[in-house]
């Protein structure tokens, strides 16, 4: 990993955390007063925590675009790399390329437990492929419930 998509991510995460600390601080604050002008710049004056929360605040969003300026590229190739995770077509297309691989593994590992166990559990094998095709055919299931 880059040093610099390092900072990047750094800055990013302080960005939103001291954004949503200090932001939830100050409406908790603004709140507490009775006048309607809590907005206003004029209520946050003589109160030096509150001025300094809001700075910190302010402060907070040149973080995040730093942040996001520094991830560059770079986070781009991450987040590409992981965004294909997250839709159905990638499932899809996985799901496509290896359940065939596994069915015809498991039905190769049947047909060596048939041969390996003999006549029982391959007249076993048989009725069972039968009863498949005849429930295929009727498209209804075979056991009632």
């Amino acid at each position: 990993m880059d040093r610099r998509f390092a900072w990047g991510v750094g800055l990013i995460i302080a960005s939103i955390f001291l954004g949503v600390v200090f932001k939830f601080y100050i409406l908790a604050k603004a709140a507490g007063t009775t006048s309607f002008d809590w907005l206003s710049i004029r209520s946050y004056l003589g109160d030096p925590v509150l001025e300094i929360a809001t700075a910190i605040y302010i402060l907070s969003w040149p973080m995040l675009f730093l942040g996001i300026y520094l991830c560059g590229k770079q986070g781009v190739k991450y987040a590409e790399r992981f965004t294909k995770y997250m839709t159905y077509r990638y499932y899809h297309r996985q799901a496509k390329k290896h359940v065939p691989r596994i069915t015809r593994k498991s039905v190769r590992e049947t047909h060596r437990l048939v041969k390996k166990t003999g006549r029982i559990v391959k007249r076993g094998h048989r009725q069972t492929r039968r009863l498949f095709r005849e429930g295929l055919r009727a498209k209804k299931p075979l056991v009632k419930s």
